[in-house]
């Protein structure tokens, strides 16, 4: 991981959630990402997805909240329906950072016979 981490590419990493359990084996109701122990110190940001129920609007919605940013040290966002495209602008308008824009892979071209 850490190779393809080294390359100058945006990498995305998604981890499912597990419950916690205490000493005596009883779920504690609190989760943790699935992941190896070092991921999240691997890695520049970390999102913790969620689906929240909205009682005004009767919905559901989509909500990520921003528990680690590698660019400044106690930055914490929610942002509700989190794309690429999003997040790359919040990341540019709050840190003034820039991100690596997506490129198209290189096109096959048709070989003449």
């Amino acid at each position: 991981m850490l190779r393809l981490m080294a390359k100058p590419i945006n990498v995305v990493l998604i981890a499912q959630p597990i419950e916690v359990y205490d000493a005596q084996g009883h779920p504690t109701g609190t989760f943790r990402p699935r992941a190896q122990r070092q991921t999240a110190h691997m890695v520049d940001i970390v999102l913790h997805l969620k689906k929240e129920y909205d009682p005004t609007t009767k919905t559901y919605k989509y909500v990520s909240e921003m528990t680690k940013c590698r660019f400044q040290r106690g930055y914490n966002k929610t942002i509700e329906n989190v794309t690429y495209d999003k997040l790359v602008k919040i990341l540019k308008e709050d840190l003034g950072i820039t991100v690596l824009p997506v490129s198209e892979p290189p096109r096959k071209e048709a070989v003449k016979q």
